[in-house]
């Protein structure tokens, strides 16, 4: 029987699978595409037995829906060479707890991370510039969101009925905030944007407690949001 070298079984698979639940995924010249484990696994393997997910080394784009409806997945390793994550490339993983989005990835898809029941926190690193549209909505779980410097635009529904979160920073690269949002992010108990000038309003946080959540933005900046359109409806406005 011929034995292959690791190089060689890549070249004739795209994958790799332990009877441990591990998947070390690597796609074709750098690309996962498109409804990736609809097409490569759920007949051969069967989405409850994958609990932890690799993408190997040399990735550079994760097509959309490409594992969308891993169920039973626990874990997710992305590597430093990814710099798109698709759309819906990781929706509906109910059990994955935890997500690290590593400095290469500069695009969030929509819906990429939404009803991710299970994910509890989110780390964004410092090379996303965009958070696609309900990229993680619904993820009623979720307790704590890093938003990294580097992000410019957070799209609309991005955090919809994150009800767990207590508190989130928006930092000062941030220029548009979508509709919606932080919609329905009934837990929280403080916003703090260290944005000098009030980005546009448009019911970014429809749902939030206005006349107890506190919104805490730049010294000097409190005026200017106390009679921005929206943002003065918050009652709490204090200084950093």
């Amino acid at each position: 029987m011929e034995i292959l070298s690791r190089e060689e079984w890549k070249k004739n698979r795209e994958y790799g699978y332990s009877s441990k639940g591990l998947l070390t995924v690597w796609g074709k010249n750098g690309i996962i595409t498109d409804s990736w484990a609809q097409r490569n696994i759920s007949s051969i393997i069967g989405y409850n037995t994958i609990l932890n997910l690799v993408i190997d080394e040399g990735v550079e784009s994760i097509g959309n829906n490409a594992f969308e409806g891993l169920f039973c997945l626990t874990s997710l390793s992305i590597p430093n060479t990814v710099t798109n994550i698709g759309e819906r490339a990781f929706k509906r993983c109910e059990r994955l707890t935890e997500v690290t989005i590593p400095n290469s990835v500069t695009n969030i898809g929509k819906y990429a991370f939404a009803d991710c029941s299970g994910l509890v926190s989110v780390n964004i690193s410092n090379s996303v510039t965009n958070i696609g549209e309900y990229a993680f909505a619904d993820c009623s779980g979720l307790v704590s969101a890093n938003i990294s410097n580097s992000v410019t635009n957070i799209g609309k529904f991005a955090f919809r009925r994150c009800e767990n979160l207590t508190n989130i920073i928006i930092p000062d690269s941030v220029a548009n905030i979508g509709a919606g949002a932080f919609a329905y992010c009934s837990g929280l108990i403080e916003i703090i944007n260290y944005a000098k000038m009030p980005q546009p309003f448009d019911y970014q946080f429809g749902g939030v407690n206005e006349t107890t959540c506190i919104l805490r933005v730049p010294k000097g900046s409190e005026a200017t949001y106390q009679s921005s359109e929206g943002w003065k409806k918050f009652s709490h406005i204090k200084a950093l």
